[in-house]
């Protein structure tokens, strides 16, 4: 498979571009999470965006547990 075939492939696989997007903003292996998780941080990626986009800052955000959740360690409600 060369390199041109590779990138038209995943120029139609949405869900393996959205998986990457959404790991490398989080900093994290494409593989941690189902699609289903995917999907859900992508919306909230893009959620989050868009209402920065409107509103500036999100005041809701928190940047102590977004780090605690990303190294892997939960948001202390057993989920």
């Amino acid at each position: 498979m060369s390199l041109d075939e590779l990138i038209a492939g995943l120029e139609n696989d949405n869900m393996e571009r959205l998986r990457w997007l959404v790991a490398v903003e989080l900093g994290i292996s494409p593989y941690c999470l189902s699609d289903w998780e995917t999907v859900k941080c992508g919306a909230h990626m893009a959620a989050g965006r868009r209402a920065g986009a409107e509103a500036g800052a999100n005041p809701a955000f928190d940047p102590a547990l977004f780090e605690r959740m990303r190294k892997g360690g939960g948001d202390g409600a057993g989920a």
